[in-house]
């Protein structure tokens, strides 16, 4: 273990990888750069050491405290036992997102996963996607985009969310059923001791009728009834069993 601990602040995070870059002083005044290794895997291993309570999502502009230690193959330094200690970047958008909860962005692609490049700080926001919506098209990554924070009180759990999100076409028409109040088809596709799970053909989506603990369910594989949509957001879709046991006739 190193006898002294540097101090320094992200620059850069490669996040298929696993892998940042802090940039920091040396006690001589000297400007430095070192690469270090956050995989889960690593984070893991400094939570057993009870360096730190968890696991983080490192950011650029990160303000750390770690280690430096030779490589594995002993030709370079690396920064180990990276600890988190603030990020004012972060903290000046967290305070913007209580009172005006939006902003821009270039959206991005990590492997199958989407990211957002907030425009001012340049703090990197996973995007959460809805079940029902449309990914991004691949034209336009690297585009301009408007977006919003979730999970304030959470940092290590923030997200964004797209302004101008698109679902797919079995979405709208659920809206339209719900605020109507109307029935739809619905068939049995599997059934376990937590819920029956359907299939809703009408409008392409699925739906899970849970069950309370020890309730058993007289449905089956294959059986079809109505159900009525009783809430519909673009995260939760809830669905009953209408007073009619089968699909109304087109």
């Amino acid at each position: 273990m190193a006898e002294e601990r540097f101090e320094g602040q992200v620059s850069f995070v490669q996040y298929e990888k696993g892998f940042l870059t802090i940039d920091y002083v040396t006690g001589n005044g000297k400007k430095k750069s070192v690469n270090g290794i956050v995989k889960e895997a690593t984070q893991q291993k400094w939570v057993e050491e009870k360096l730190v309570t968890g696991l983080h999502y490192f950011r650029e502009g990160d303000v750390v405290t770690f280690d430096l230690v030779l490589s594995v193959r002993g030709d370079k330094m690396t920064a180990d036992r990276i600890v988190f200690l603030y990020n004012n970047l972060l903290n000046d958008l967290l305070n913007k997102a209580r009172t005006d909860n939006e902003f821009a962005g270039y959206l991005k692609q990590v492997g199958d996963d989407f990211f957002i490049k907030e425009i001012g700080s340049y703090q990197f926001f996973k995007i959460r996607l809805s079940p029902w919506e449309l990914p991004p098209p691949e034209a336009t990554i690297n585009d301009p985009k408007y977006f919003k924070l979730e999970n304030l009180g959470n940092p290590e759990k923030l997200v964004a969310v797209l302004l101008d999100r698109k679902f797919i076409p079995g979405y709208s028409k659920a809206v339209k059923l719900f605020e109507e109040k109307k029935e739809l088809a619905a068939e049995v596709v599997k059934v376990t001791p937590h819920g029956i799970y359907l299939n809703l053909p009408d409008i392409r989506m699925q739906a899970k009728i849970p069950l309370k603990t020890g309730e058993a369910s007289e449905d089956r594989i294959g059986d079809t009834f109505n159900v009525l949509i009783t809430h519909l957001s673009a995260d939760k879709f809830v669905v009953k069993k209408s007073g009619n046991p089968e699909p109304e006739k087109k």
